[in-house]
């Protein structure tokens, strides 16, 4: 490995004592300090009791202590953080929290997640909200990506809600890019920050979307049932909670007195939730910003290039993912001729234990080059991959 914090991380991560792990993309493996954070809450939790005074007071901080690590990770204020369980969480807040107007449509693109897409179709059939599909193909470059959406947005262009990074094309949009021209539209952006965060150095004003969804289970290694979403903070008083809680009071009394929060994240925390997880996903945030996310990214990206060489020169192996450095990253979707992308799947943990994902959508086999991976592993892969072929 060229870079020794890369070498110790994989050291902390138990699964890669037996497994070759290269599906980051779905799930990450937590490290022990991960793991080890959250049994000592709960530990601690019961030894003092969960409602004793020290435990009280420090669940009443976790919250603020998350979202003022998220913003130092990926830029932004904390007050502009909205705690969520996962993206789609977040996406719903957005979905299901703007006032949709006659004659407002959404636009995306055809490489998108269920968890937007069935949000998105579940608009369309509630609210009758148009949903419409820029076409796009992993071989463009940055400027046809542009294009391709500068040619779909109209004035009726509401909301553009699209993922940074596809799950099942590995494409990297020019975010900053494409939201320049939505705004000039008047439309905002969500972007599905899943394959995102963990994975390339982000600054979450300077992306360009007004809502960011995102989860920590996935590259970032933390556990599940905890993300977040930026919303910019002229868009906080617009979105209205879909589910409240106490959280969305400003004060209310017993008599019908109350006066609802409007411009804080906090509007849409609802009651009990675990704060031993909060704790996991805070020590997960840490570990990448000691990490250094640009050299997380670096790596990831070199890793992903090593890779697609090697399986480049095997007969029978097309590349889907992008070549070009601006829109690859740290996905490579590949196909192998005569096999399904569930049996390439099934027959490489079967021969090796090495765990990749199938990836429907495009029928595509899909390898997560998180910067624990080694060349000997992508190696390894390639060299499976290649017997499957002969």
């Amino acid at each position: 490995m060229n870079d020794g914090r890369f070498a110790s991380l994989r050291q902390q991560i138990p699964a890669l004592r037996s497994v070759i792990y290269l599906n980051t993309g779905w799930s990450g493996p937590s490290p022990e300090r991960v793991l080890d954070q959250i049994v000592r809450y709960l530990r601690w939790e019961a030894a003092e009791g969960p409602t004793s005074p020290p435990v009280m007071a420090a669940a009443r901080q976790l919250p603020s202590r998350a979202r003022e690590t998220v913003a130092g990770t990926f830029r932004g204020s904390p007050d502009e953080i909205v705690l969520t369980a996962n993206t789609t969480e977040g996406i719903n807040h957005v979905l299901n929290g703007l006032a949709w107007q006659v004659g407002d449509e959404v636009l995306t693109y055809n490489f998108e997640h269920h968890s937007v897409l069935i949000p998105l179709y579940h608009l369309r059939e509630r609210r009758g909200v148009p949903v419409r599909f820029v076409q796009l193909d992993p071989a463009m470059t940055p400027d046809e990506i542009v294009a391709s959406f500068a040619a779909a947005l109209t004035p009726r262009t509401r909301l553009l809600v699209v993922s940074h990074i596809s799950f099942s094309a590995g494409l990297r949009l020019p975010l900053a890019r494409i939201a320049a021209l939505a705004h000039a539209q008047g439309a905002e952006v969500l972007a599905d920050g899943a394959q995102t965060t963990g994975q390339i150095a982000l600054d979450f004003p300077q992306s360009g979307a007004d809502y960011y969804a995102f989860t920590g289970h996935k590259w970032l290694l933390g556990p599940d049932g905890v993300g977040a979403l930026f919303v910019r903070r002229e868009r906080l008083v617009q979105l209205v909670p879909a589910a409240v809680s106490v959280h969305a009071a400003l004060w209310y009394d017993t008599n019908g007195g109350y006066q609802p929060r409007t411009d804080s994240p906090e509007k849409f925390q609802l009651t009990t939730h675990s704060n031993a997880l909060l704790t996991g996903f805070i020590e997960a945030l840490t570990l990448h910003q000691e990490l250094g996310p640009a050299a997380v990214e670096e790596r990831s990206r070199a890793l992903a290039f090593f890779l697609r060489r090697q399986l480049a020169c095997i007969p029978g192996v097309t590349l889907f993912s992008p070549a070009h450095p601006e829109t690859a990253c740290g996905l490579v979707c590949f196909r192998v001729s005569g096999r399904s992308p569930r049996e390439v799947v099934e027959q490489l943990w079967q021969r090796r234990r090495i765990v990749v994902r199938a990836v429907d959508e495009t029928a595509c086999v899909r390898a997560s080059c998180h910067p624990f991976v080694t060349e000997q592993d992508l190696t390894l892969l390639a060299e499976e991959v290649e017997a499957l072929t002969r």
